[in-house]
This record gives C-alpha cells, structure tokens and sequence, in this order.
C-alpha cells in the first residue's frame, strides 16, 4: 500500500498566494513650505510631522514597488531616488523639516516636474506621482496644469493631497479647483486630508488603486511527499525478509 501510494507522487501545498504581477513605481513629493509648520493636523501636531509619520508607515509597508522622495517649496530638490530599500528612503525623511533647507514658497508645477524627471527613465507598467500640499502654486517657472500635462505625455499618474484641516475649511488656502484638473488631466484623482487618519487611509486607497493596475498573479507552492511512502515500503520489505529467516521462517 506504501509503495502503491509513492507511485501516486503526493504531494504536500504549503502555501497558496498573490504576488503583483509587477511592482510599482511611486515618488512621494512633499511640500515642506514654512505653512506646514502649523500645528493643526489633529492632536496639536504640525501638518509636516503628521505628513513624515504616515509616509514613513507607507514605505515600510512596501514590498515589491520602488519608491522615490521629493520635496519642494520655492524650489524642488530629490531627496531619495526610485529604490527598494525603503529603509533608506525611511532614514533620509526624518530630518526633514518645513522651510528648510530650500526657499519658502509654494511651487506645484515645479515639486511635479521633479518628480517626473526621477520615474523619467522607469520602464514599470504603473508610474505614479503622489503629491501633497497645502497651499497655492505662487512661485515657480513651470505652471502646474503644464506639468500635469508632461505627466500625462509620460504616461504617469499624478494623484493630488490637499491638506486641509478642519479648523481652516472655512478658508481653504488650497487650489483644490486646479488640483482637481492636474489629477483628472493625467488620469489620477484628488484628495483631501484633514488629519493623520485621514491622511492614512489616502495613501492606502491610492496603493490599493494601483494594485488592481498591474494585477496580481497566484502561486501554490508544494513539497514532493514520495520519498517517506518509499521508505515506508522499503522498511516494511526488508521487515518481511528478516522475520521470515528468523521469527517466521518456514520449512
């Protein structure tokens, strides 16, 4: 029965799984203008350390996807370029603080373009930009909805983050209008984030968005479970054989 039961070749599933079909290339572009220091992104904390809290969590929650860093006020500048050493790129946001080092101001079109140029060269299936801010484009050579439309002529999705706190929607210092047409014009979409939570769950709904792109592919991963039947057999023979000259034999 042993032996009957390897010819069968069982084997033993160990695991059955999605992977994505191919991994993602994301730049996070972060406004780091001196209007991010205010202190009203829930709990007292300033919309800059709530920003570097939950774009921290979101790299470490990576696997897969090559990730870049951006940030920009007056001017851009790229802080991490595509990689997936995510800890890395985790280690460089720390000491990132707003109105510093670059020159304050507001430059969308400009923290875009920067952006491109780093997933200019990339050659993954979903090329994504996701940009916050809280302000209004008031500096820059480049205008933001010339941006969006190099984005959309480079095939990469841009997807806006107003960050707009509760106590201010009574005077949103956002261009949500225009953050709305850069977002539609290149084939992404535009949040709004009040708080941290809020702040979060945009990311994973973005993330999540992207997956779906690319798709995933499934694998089930399996043991070959003949060779303990064989000797199982084997044994049971060689048992046969040796009580059968000794215990058992017969005349």
């Amino acid at each position: 029965t042993a032996l009957i039961t390897a010819l069968a070749a069982p084997s033993v599933i160990q695991a059955s799984y999605d992977v994505p079909a191919e991994g993602i290339d994301i730049v996070i572009a972060l406004d780091t203008s001196s209007s991010m220091t205010a202190p009203d992104f829930g709990g007292g904390q300033t919309r800059i350390v709530a920003s570097k809290r939950v774009i921290h969590d979101f790299l470490g929650g990576l696997r897969n996807d090559r990730a870049g860093i951006v940030i920009f006020s007056a001017e851009g500048m790229v802080l991490s370029p595509l990689t997936l050493d995510h800890s890395a790129a985790q280690r460089l946001m720390q000491p990132v603080e707003a109105g510093r080092p670059l020159r304050d101001g507001t430059a969308i079109g400009t923290g875009l373009a920067t952006a491109l140029n780093v997933l200019r060269p990339s050659t993954a299936r979903s090329k994504v930009v996701v940009l916050l801010t809280d302000g209004v484009n008031n500096t820059g050579e480049l205008q933001p909805l010339d941006a969006a439309q190099i984005a959309k002529l480079l095939g990469i999705r841009v997807y806006m983050i107003g960050a707009v706190p509760v106590a201010s929607r009574g005077q949103i210092d956002v261009d949500e209008t225009l953050m709305r047409r850069m977002a539609d014009l290149s084939g992404g979409q535009y949040y709004r984030a009040s708080d941290e939570a809020a702040l979060r769950n945009i990311y994973r709904e973005i993330e999540a968005l992207e997956k779906a792109r690319v798709g995933s592919r499934g694998f089930v991963e399996s043991s070959d479970a003949t060779l303990p039947f064989i000797a199982l057999g084997a044994a049971l023979l060689v048992l046969e054989l040796l009580l059968a000259t000794t215990l058992f034999r017969r005349t």
